[in-house]
């Protein structure tokens, strides 16, 4: 083995509790090819399949060189018994659940779960020595993931009859376009933010989980780590809501004036919808809501035309939410954790 070969791919912190901390890069080749030779079991793999190991592979920042390789591989030729034998240094994670896991997401990206392709999940647990009830407790995760998302989605899209519309918000002259990560996009159904309607949608987030006079330790990370990462927060947007968190100077938040920013032009109707889903997933950050905040969001949603059934839906949407990723430590937890 070379020297390029024990190259140690160091990932961002997000991803290390799925991934574990470190793991080489041939591994990570053969970990990518084991996925195509599962979704490509019903003879193809589809551009959807594709794409979601591209978002997979940008996501986990690895090297253009390692995604070359794993894309240029001939699944006809391929043997899924030897390339997952090739995957041996994985040490501190167990990567044969979680690569179950990511082949059931890739072969369902494009919305035709085929036979051919859950025969060849269950060959490769049986190969793996994963138990079957587990590899069908990870069949069902990813099936339960999928309808929270179209859940998530309906919501979110539901004001729009044109699922297109006000995608790209209008940029004007000291107000540019900042486009959102494309995970988040997915999520969403949203592609960017004007700066001005960013720093209104986080501010007012703040606003909301300041009702008791603080933001607590858990909020802030949420805000400033959790939600920055997710969206792709822009540095000097994060700045400012660090400074306004550390200044405890929330009662100068004007709501009135950021919900004017925010509904500004080009803005989507489902913008306002996801503003409530993510202060209420902020405030959810430090345990149960407390009524001032419960108030709180109860006051915005009121002033952007959410109404009270919705909020209803999102608190239930987000409770799901926490109680799949409860579920997902659980079927990843090691058993010698």
């Amino acid at each position: 083995m070379s020297e390029s070969d024990k190259i140690i791919i160091q990932r961002k912190p997000v991803y290390k509790t799925a991934y574990g901390r470190r793991i080489s890069t041939e591994s990570w080749v053969n970990y990518g090819h084991a996925l195509l030779l599962i979704a490509g079991a019903d003879g193809v793999v589809s551009k959807p399949e594709l794409d979601w190991l591209t978002n997979w592979s940008n996501n986990l920042e690895l090297p253009k060189s390692v995604v070359k390789r794993i894309m240029d591989f001939d699944i006809e030729n391929g043997d899924l018994r030897v390339i997952l034998g090739r995957i041996t240094d994985v040490i501190d994670l167990d990567w044969e659940r979680v690569l179950l896991y990511d082949a059931v997401r890739m072969a369902r990206a494009d919305r035709d779960y085929a036979i051919e392709e859950h025969a060849a999940v269950i060959g490769a647990a049986k190969l793996l020595r994963v138990p079957m009830d587990m590899a069908m407790a990870i069949d069902g995760l990813v099936a339960i993931e999928e309808s929270i998302i179209t859940t998530r989605l309906a919501l979110f899209d539901a004001q729009s009859e044109n699922a297109s519309e006000g995608k790209i918000p209008t940029s004007t002259a000291g107000n540019p376009i900042i486009r959102i990560k494309p995970v988040t996009q997915q999520l969403y159904g949203l592609e960017a933010f004007t700066y001005k309607a960013l720093l209104a949608y986080v501010k007012i987030i703040v606003y909301i989980v300041s009702a008791d006079g603080k933001v607590s330790k858990r909020h802030e990370d949420w805000i400033l780590n959790d939600f920055a990462r997710f969206i792709g927060l822009p540095q000097e947007i994060r700045d400012i809501c660090e400074e306004l968190i550390a200044s405890g100077d929330f009662a100068d938040i004007d709501l009135s004036k950021e919900l004017v920013k925010l509904q500004g032009p080009g803005t989507a109707p489902r913008t306002l919808r996801t503003l409530i889903y993510d202060a209420t997933k902020a405030a959810r950050a430090d345990s149960k809501l407390s009524p001032a905040v419960k108030d709180r969001i109860a006051v915005v949603a009121k002033r952007v035309g959410v109404p009270q059934s919705i909020t209803s839906v999102i608190d239930c949407l987000i409770e799901s939410e926490k109680s799949v990723e409860r579920l997902r430590q659980t079927l990843f937890k090691s058993e010698t954790d």
